[in-house]
C-alpha cells in the first residue's frame, strides 16, 4: 500500500494497529479500509489471553461455554448502554439523504467538488452526525465488534466437541426451522426501515443484538456444512455450496482487494492519473471504466502479493507447527 508514498498525517495510527479509534474525519482517505484491520489485530492480541483464561479441560467445555456467552451478553449490554435513540437514530436520517450525504466528510465533499468540478445530487448533513457517533462507539470499537470473534470461537469449540452420532431430540426439524428462520431474517436485513415505526427501546434492543443475530446465523450456516455426516444439522446442499471451486480465489484475494481499493482508486486514478476527468468525459461512463480498472489493478496486485508473500509464510509457519507437534510427540 505504500507504493504511492507514505499517507499524509499520522501514519503510527495504521502501523501501531489503532485506527478504528481514530476520528473520520482524521483517516486518510486511501488508508481508510485499514480500520478493520487495526480491529483484527487487536482481537487476534486479546482473544488468545482471552481463551486461554476461561478454557476449561478438553473432556468438559461447560466452563468455556459459559464464559463465552457471557461475553456476548456484555457486548449486548455495551451496546444497550451506548446506543442513543435520540442522537444515533440513522432510521430518519437514511430515509432522507443520502448515504454519502450521511458518510462523506466535508474535507472529501470538498475535494470532489472543488477539483473535478463535479455537482453532488445531495448536501452534505452537519454536524452532529448521527452516522459519526454511531461508527465511532458501536461500529469501529472491539467493545463494540468483539462479539462475532467470540461466537465464532463458540462454533470452533462446537466443532471440536461434536460427535458424528449424536442424538438431538427433532434433529432434522430443529434444522430446517433454524434454516428458515436466517433466511427470513436475511430478507428483512433487506427491507428499508421506516422512520419512526419503532419505539427508542425497540431500536436500542435491535441495534444491540442485530450483529450478533447475524454473526449467529453465519456460525450455525457453517457448522451445518462442516459438522460430520451423520450429525442430524449436517446439510450436504450447503457443503457442497460453499466447497464449489469458484470461491476458492475469492476467498484468497477477496480481502486483499478490499485493504488497497480505495488507495488505487482515490489516490492512483482520482487523484494522480489523467483518467477521471468529469469535464472531458461522463460522470457515468467514467464511473464504469474506473471501476473496472481499480478491479483489474488491485485484483493483479493481490494476485502477486498471494504468491510471492502471503503463500511462502504459509508454508513456514505450517512448517513450523509441524515441526512443533513432532518435538512435543517425541
Amino acid at each position: 500500500m505504500l507504493i504511492l508514498g507514505e499517507s499524509l498525517g499520522n501514519w503510527t495510527r495504521f502501523w501501531l494497529f489503532y485506527q478504528n479509534y481514530v476520528s473520520i474525519e482524521q483517516c486518510s482517505w486511501g488508508f481508510v479500509a485499514l480500520w478493520s484491520v487495526s480491529l483484527d489485530m487487536q482481537m487476534h492480541i486479546i482473544l488468545p489471553i482471552i481463551l486461554h483464561i476461561v478454557t476449561s479441560s478438553k473432556v468438559n467445555y461447560q466452563r468455556t461455554y459459559l464464559a463465552l456467552y457471557i461475553l456476548v451478553i456484555l457486548s449486548i449490554v455495551y451496546s444497550m448502554l451506548v446506543f442513543n435513540p435520540k442522537t444515533m437514530d440513522l432510521l430518519v436520517p437514511l430515509y432522507h439523504n443520502n448515504v454519502l450525504a450521511l458518510g462523506a466528510t466535508q474535507q472529501f465533499v470538498d475535494w470532489v467538488t472543488v477539483e473535478y468540478n463535479v455537482t453532488l445530487g445531495f448536501k452534505k448533513v452537519l454536524d452532529p452526525s448521527p452516522l459519526k457517533s454511531f461508527m465511532e462507539l458501536i461500529y469501529m470499537p472491539v467493545l463494540g465488534r468483539y462479539s462475532s470473534f467470540i461466537i465464532g470461537s463458540i462454533l470452533a469449540f462446537n466443532l471440536i466437541n461434536v460427535k458424528s452420532n449424536a442424538m438431538i431430540r427433532y434433529g432434522t426439524i430443529k434444522k430446517y426451522t433454524y434454516l428458515t428462520f436466517i433466511f427470513l431474517y436475511m430478507i428483512i436485513l433487506t427491507i428499508p426501515p421506516k422512520p419512526n415505526a419503532v419505539s427508542d427501546v425497540v431500536l436500542t434492543i435491535m441495534v444491540s443484538i442485530v450483529r450478533q443475530i447475524f454473526a449467529i446465523a453465519q456460525a450455525f450456516i457453517l457448522f451445518s456444512a462442516i459438522c460430520p455426516p451423520t450429525h442430524p444439522y449436517y446439510s450436504p446442499w450447503i457443503r457442497s455450496f460453499l466447497s464449489h471451486p469458484i470461491w476458492t480465489p475469492i476467498a484468497k484475494l477477496s480481502y486483499l482487494v478490499y485493504v488497497i481499493h480505495c488507495r488505487i482508486a482515490l489516490e492512483l486514478i482520482m487523484t494522480h492519473s489523467h483518467i477521471f476527468n468529469p469535464t472531458r468525459y461522463s460522470i457515468d461512463i467514467l464511473t464504469i471504466v474506473c471501476l473496472i480498472l481499480v478491479f483489474i489493478i488491485c485484483l493483479i496486485i493481490s494476485v502477486i502479493w498471494f504468491i510471492f508473500v502471503e503463500k511462502p509464510f504459509q508454508r513456514l509457519i505450517n512448517k513450523q507447527l509441524s515441526s512443533h507437534k513432532k518435538f512435543h510427540a517425541i
